[in-house]
């Protein structure tokens, strides 16, 4: 089974210590695993043409090409994001605006897993507004939500520091683990 972490934060730091975490303990599982930087990707605004409403393709030639062959490939996929202003960054915004083509796909994602990963500076209402985008969005695309983790930083190398970190990835990815592999019976 093939994990597809996609990292959307503009900067070293946190979120990519917490996605690189938790992809090490799936693969620790046994999972293949797969790491995407949105960063360092090519992937341009959708432009609302609607031609993927009637293709169910892109018109757009960029990095998102590649990026719906491995979207297609992946099992479970773990969105890794900062928290701004109450919701995820504008790198996974636009990737999430970009899998709209997806949605016309026959079986969208039916039965692939969702998993959200943020950092983030206060726990108020901005955790939940980020944890439902993320449930919205796996609702939509048939997905199973199948759970987050929210751990509060702000610095870019303040997680790091956290000793209890690694023990709390290791337990939510095997309680992720066991949720996946439920949700396949």
């Amino acid at each position: 089974m093939k994990v597809l972490g996609i990292g959307s934060s503009p900067r070293e730091g946190n979120t990519d210590y917490l996605l690189g975490l938790t992809l090490s303990e799936f693969e620790r599982l046994g999972y293949e695993v797969e790491t995407a930087l949105l960063r360092n990707l090519n992937i341009q605004i959708c432009d609302g043409c609607l031609t993927c409403e009637k293709t169910g393709r892109c018109h757009i030639s960029d990095d998102m090409s590649e990026m719906y062959k491995k979207l297609e490939e992946a099992n479970i996929i773990v969105f890794a994001t900062p928290c701004y202003f109450e919701n995820v960054s504008s790198l996974l915004k636009i990737f999430i605006d970009r899998t709209c083509p997806c949605y016309y796909w026959p079986n969208k994602f039916r039965g692939k897993g969702l998993v959200l990963l943020v950092a983030g500076e206060i726990e108020d209402e901005s955790k939940e507004n980020t944890i439902n985008y993320a449930k919205t969005y796996a609702i939509i695309m048939e997905m199973n939500f199948l759970g987050s983790l929210w751990k509060t930083a702000k610095n870019a190398d303040e997680l790091v520091k956290d000793q209890n970190v690694t023990d709390e990835i290791i337990s939510f990815v095997r309680d992720i683990d066991t949720r996946f592999r439920n949700s396949l019976r």
